[in-house]
């Protein structure tokens, strides 16, 4: 019996490792499409297998780590620094004044570069190691760990479907972080362990509710369509492909200009408008913010 209880929070444990993987490299993609541009949503995808990458070598020469350490109190461990980390590098990214399009004149981005680089990597390093540990010190139980890795991890692709609606960009993230703690519950046997779970995994769960207040996403200055960035939108989503604000425009008399709405996606310079004074004129009309 104690056997079989062992074997399923192994597989309970990593179950929720990779959900939590899964959702914030997701999540991680829109946040980047908003924040810098659409197409370095895919740095995270490079930065992920960096990530993971690293933990595999970081195992293979850590070799009292692979060998010898408590495996029960290790893995906890890593799942409540999957959660601290996956915060705290979030915020560390919204710092750091990475602008990829100013390289050629700003040497400062040479620096900036591979620090966003590494930022990024690091929750991935930890799921990673919990992941690599596991698998090398139950191999006989390869097959079934697998496979509750591969579920958790399309459960957390479809999960951002949920959760970014609900919570928005900051918010995701920090639901990722709450599920990767759930993890320590299953492997902490000390009272002090599972009440520092159980903690940090109701304040990322809160978290998640004012993150996008508490935690907001530093939108690159190139970015931005110049009237919008002066004024603050009425309205805002976030679904699982765009970031969409809406924008009152009061019009101006005297150039013959009618009040009007803009919408902007994923905070960049192309918006489209519609006027606001008119039913009949509903064909949208496209502007250079």
């Amino acid at each position: 019996m104690n056997t079989i209880q062992n074997q399923s929070r192994y597989n309970a444990g990593i179950f929720f490792i990779s959900m939590a993987t899964l959702l914030l490299e997701l999540s991680l993609t829109r946040v980047m499409s908003v924040s810098l541009w659409y197409h370095f949503g895919f740095l995270v995808i490079s930065t992920a297998l960096l990530g993971f990458g690293t933990s595999g070598v970081v195992l293979a020469v850590w070799k009292n780590l692979r060998d010898q350490y408590n495996l029960d109190r290790t893995l906890a461990t890593l799942s409540i620094l999957f959660g601290v980390i996956t915060i705290v590098s979030f915020w560390v990214l919204q710092q750091i004044p990475f602008d990829p399009f100013s390289l050629a004149v700003d040497r400062r981005q040479l620096f900036f570069l591979p620090l966003y680089y590494v930022v990024v990597s690091a929750p991935f390093f930890i799921s990673g190691l919990f992941i690599s540990l596991l698998f090398t010190r139950k191999p006989e139980r390869m097959s079934r760990l697998y496979a509750y890795d591969l579920v958790g991890a399309a459960l957390g692709c479809l999960l951002i479907a949920l959760v970014m609606p609900l919570f928005g960009g900051s918010g995701s993230v920090t639901a990722a972080a709450a599920l990767g703690t759930i993890a320590a519950l299953f492997f902490a046997h000390k009272k002090l362990t599972r009440f520092i779970s159980l903690f940090f995994i109701v304040a990322f769960a809160s978290l998640s509710f004012f993150a996008n207040d508490l935690l907001p996403i530093a939108i690159n200055a190139t970015k931005r369509p110049p009237n919008p960035q002066a004024r603050p939108p009425i309205y805002t989503a976030w679904n699982t492909f765009s970031y969409i604000e809406l924008f009152d425009n009061k019009g101006d008399s005297s150039r013959k200009i009618k009040p009007n709405r803009t919408f902007v996606f994923d905070a960049g310079t192309a918006a489209t408008g519609r006027a606001a004074t008119s039913r009949r004129s509903s064909a949208p009309r496209s502007v250079a913010g």
